[in-house]
């Protein structure tokens, strides 16, 4: 396992990290994003999706658990919210293991009832507030 740490001081420089962060990680299609409530999850979700060329804003699946996204070259991303499920069972009701077989980007919140089911390679990002608008985003790359 490989670990960086990136330090974002503003969400002003989070399109300058997120690119950083995807360059380092573009070769795994699972990305588990770890963080605790406003660490900011889904804004850099967000910046990630701007990034690959996806036009809708990207919002956080919380109650559908899983969003699908078409990018401007015709990528698909997944990005799936586990903050509600209340068991393994409801995630594979969903089909997730059809998801993260299938070669698409599967950026996946809260993603710590699911993550022994990962067994391929994948990236980990924890993000965590320093200060109002500062973060650290600590990459594990899982091999």
């Amino acid at each position: 396992m490989r670990k960086l740490e990136i330090h974002c001081p503003g969400l002003n420089e989070l399109d300058l990290v997120t690119a950083r962060i995807f360059d380092i990680g573009r070769d795994h299609k699972i990305w588990l994003l770890k963080g605790e409530i406003g660490a900011g999850k889904t804004t850099f979700m967000n910046a990630l999706a701007k990034h690959l060329g996806v036009i809708d804003r990207v919002n956080s699946p919380s109650f559908g658990m899983i969003n699908e996204y078409l990018t401007q070259n015709g990528l698909t991303l997944y990005h799936f919210d586990f903050f509600r499920i209340s068991s393994v069972e409801e995630v594979l009701e969903l089909g997730f293991f059809e998801y993260i077989d299938s070669d698409n980007y599967c950026f996946i919140e809260w993603p710590e009832k699911v993550e022994h089911l990962i067994t391929g390679p994948y990236l980990e990002i924890i993000i965590n507030v320093t200060e109002q608008d500062s973060r650290i985003f600590n990459i594990k790359i899982h091999v």
